[in-house]
C-alpha cells in the first residue's frame, strides 16, 4: 500500500508542474532500486548510526556572539572632536560612535573603519604640532587598527546577520535546476577574500558593492543548503549501498533476463542519469565552499588565533572540512556506492562497455 502512495505522491508531484526536489529525487532512486533487488532478512542499520557522521544539528553555525574577535575601539570626547574638525577622519569616527552608529549593520561598521584606516594618518600630520596629545592618541589608535585589520574583516563577515542566514539549516535544500544560486553564493565568498586583501592594503571599500555582496550572502544560503543536501545524499548512499552490498551475489544463481534488464536500467535512468550529476554538483560545491572559507581563516595572525571566536569557528569548518568532517563523510559513501555498484554489475555481466 505504501509503494502505491509513493508512486502516486510523485505523479501527482509531477503532474502538478512543480520542479521536483532533492528529497523526491533520492526517494526515487532508493524506491527504484529496492523494487529491483530482492529483499533480505537482514535489518537495515540507521546510515547516521553506521557512518558515524553527526545529526543535522551538529552542523548549526554557532551564534554571531560566540564567534567575533577583539577588536579596539576609538572612544573620543566631545572635546576631542572638535579639536579634529578640519580633519576627514572626524565624519566616520561621528558615525560609528553614534548611538546609531554601534548598532549599525557589521558590513556597514567595517566601511567606516576602513575609511579610518585611510584618514587618520593625514589627520594625525595635522594635528601633531598644535594637538600633540590628541595626536598621539590617534596614532595608539591606528596602530592598533592597522594589527587587528583581519580581524575587522573576519568579525564583519562572520559575526553579521548575513552570514548566519548563509550557513542557516533552516533554508531547505539546493534546488535540483538553479545553479546560478551556486555560482552567486560561491561569489559571495570570493568577494570576501578580496575585500580581507583590500583591507591589509589599506585600500577603501566600496560600500554600494559591499552592500550588493551582503545582499548575495543574503539571498543565497548556499552553505546552509550544502548542508542539509549534503547529509540527506549520504543517507541515501548509504542505505542504498547496504541494499546492493547485500545482493552483491544475486547473479551467482539462475537469474531472469528481464531481472537483469530492470538492474541494468536502474543503474543508468536513475544513478548513472540522475545521482552521479547531483553528487558531482555537491563535491563542486563543497570544494569551493572549502577553499573560500579556510582561506579566510588562514589570513587572522597567529596573534588573534586564541581567541575563543577564532577556535569556535576553526571547530565548526572542522565539522564541515575536517579529516571526521562532513565533506569526508560524503567522499566515503560515495566510494562505497561505487564499489557496491561495480561488484553488482560484474557479478552480473553487467558492466558499461569502455568506449
Amino acid at each position: 500500500m505504501h509503494k502505491y502512495l509513493f508512486v502516486t505522491g510523485v505523479l501527482l508531484f509531477g503532474l502538478s508542474g512543480c520542479a521536483p526536489t532533492l528529497q523526491v529525487q533520492l526517494d526515487n532512486y532508493a524506491y527504484r532500486l529496492d523494487n529491483t533487488l530482492p529483499k533480505t532478512s537482514e535489518k537495515k542499520p540507521d546510515a547516521s548510526l553506521f557512518l558515524g557522521y553527526l545529526p543535522l544539528a551538529g552542523y548549526r553555525l554557532p551564534p554571531p556572539k560566540e564567534l567575533s574577535l577583539p577588536w579596539p575601539d576609538t572612544p573620543l570626547s566631545l572635546w576631542e572632536a572638535l579639536k579634529m574638525s578640519r580633519c576627514s577622519a572626524l565624519l566616520p569616527l561621528a558615525q560609528k560612535n553614534t548611538t546609531l552608529g554601534k548598532f549599525q549593520q557589521s558590513s556597514q561598521k567595517l566601511v567606516l573603519e576602513s575609511k579610518l584606516l585611510i584618514h587618520l594618518p593625514n589627520c594625525i600630520d595635522q594635528l601633531k604640532n598644535t594637538q600633540p596629545e590628541l595626536a598621539n592618541k590617534l596614532t595608539a589608535a591606528l596602530q592598533q587598527k592597522r594589527r587587528h585589520k583581519q580581524q575587522m574583516v573576519w568579525n564583519a563577515l562572520f559575526s553579521g546577520s548575513e552570514f548566519q542566514r548563509y550557513a542557516s539549516l533552516s533554508q531547505g535544500d539546493l534546488a535540483l535546476d538553479n545553479k546560478v544560486a551556486d555560482s552567486n553564493g560561491v561569489q559571495a565568498l570570493a568577494y570576501w577574500q578580496l575585500i580581507m586583501t583590500n583591507v591589509i592594503d589599506d585600500k577603501q571599500l566600496d560600500s554600494s558593492l559591499l552592500e550588493q555582496h551582503m545582499k548575495q550572502l543574503l539571498f543565497n544560503p548556499l552553505l546552509g543548503q550544502w548542508i542539509n543536501s549534503t547529509h540527506k545524499t549520504i543517507a541515501t548512499l548509504d542505505n542504498t549501498s547496504l541494499r546492493i552490498e547485500a545482493n552483491a551475489s544475486i547473479c551467482s544463481k539462475p537469474i531472469s533476463e528481464a531481472s537483469r534488464q530492470r538492474i541494468q536500467r536502474v543503474f543508468k535512468l536513475f544513478y548513472a542519469d540522475e545521482m552521479q550529476p547531483w553528487i558531482a554538483r555537491l563535491i563542486r560545491i563543497g570544494k569551493a565552499l572549502e577553499s573560500h572559507l579556510i582561506s579566510l581563516v588562514n589570513h587572522i595572525p597567529k596573534s588573534a588565533q586564541q581567541a575563543a571566536g577564532y577556535r569556535t569557528l576553526t571547530d565548526y569548518l572542522d565539522r564541515l572540512f575536517g579529516n571526521q568532517g562532513l565533506n569526508k563523510k560524503l567522499q566515503a559513501s560515495i566510494s562505497r556506492q561505487v564499489h557496491a555498484w561495480q561488484i553488482l554489475l560484474a557479478n552480473c555481466q553487467l558492466m558499461p562497455r569502455q568506449p
